[in-house]
């Protein structure tokens, strides 16, 4: 009987070691596979902090890129409106120019009318001062002389009426066709001055986006930073 405990507590005591074995390696297999699934979750949110900022890269860059379009595009109007601006001003000038004619023009228009009328009212009056002499002279001449002197007083009144009329003919003339060339720069004028305001409303709309997405992109940087920020402690937390 004391041969077969003895046997007994032989045979229990390395089962009860290997037991404990047993105990101690599942204790530090269920610790592996906490630490193995802790490994995993900060692998798993490092790799989505990369995926995220490799989206805000993309759309930084994308951004960049249109920010770049935008301005290029400012810059061109920019230099359009310039250039117009000055084509403008160059066609005022020449309409100052072109009035400063007209009213020269008109000017010497009035002296050559003032001067033409007294001309025209000194042979007048020399011709009729000849005519008056004829007829003084040729009072006691026949009849037919005195046909003669009316039909000639009639052919000077004739060339004289035909003289002014030619004469205000071609002053009128010229100030019509000064008149409408004056007209059609002013015509002119008008769509470059609504095209110089058109380009001026866009540069400032173009502006007003450039502003609006400088902002728009502050504004993502600031949420990005946050959730990294964010991410990064968490990820911190997890490893303690």
């Amino acid at each position: 009987m004391d041969a077969l405990q003895q046997v007994l507590r032989d045979f229990q005591g390395p089962q009860g070691a290997t037991e404990a074995l047993a105990e101690t390696l599942a204790n530090s297999l269920t610790e592996s596979n906490l630490q193995l699934q802790d490994a995993q979750a900060l692998l798993t949110a490092q790799n989505d902090t990369a995926h995220a900022i490799l989206l805000h890269d993309t759309f930084s860059s994308r951004l960049c890129w249109r920010v770049q379009r935008l301005c290029w595009a400012r810059d061109k109007l920019v230099h359009w409106a310039s250039a117009l601006s000055r084509r403008v001003e160059a066609l005022m000038n020449k309409k100052v120019e072109v009035v400063e004619l007209v009213h020269r023009i008109e000017d010497h228009t009035q002296r050559w009318d003032t001067k033409e009328r007294t001309i025209h009212s000194a042979v007048f009056e020399q011709t009729a001062t000849s005519a008056l002499n004829l007829i003084l002279l040729s009072v006691e001449g026949t009849v037919a002389d005195v046909k003669i002197t009316q039909h000639s007083s009639e052919i000077l009144a004739k060339s004289t009426t035909l003289s002014n009329k030619v004469a205000s003919t071609v002053v009128e003339s010229r100030v019509g066709e000064m008149g409408r060339w004056a007209d059609r720069l002013l015509d002119r004028l008008r769509p470059l001055r609504t095209l110089s305001e058109h380009l001026t409303r866009n540069l400032m709309a173009i502006r007003e986006l450039i502003g609006q997405a400088c902002t728009k992109a502050a504004s993502i940087r600031v949420a990005m930073a946050a959730d990294w920020l964010h991410a990064g402690l968490q990820a911190g937390s997890v490893i303690q």
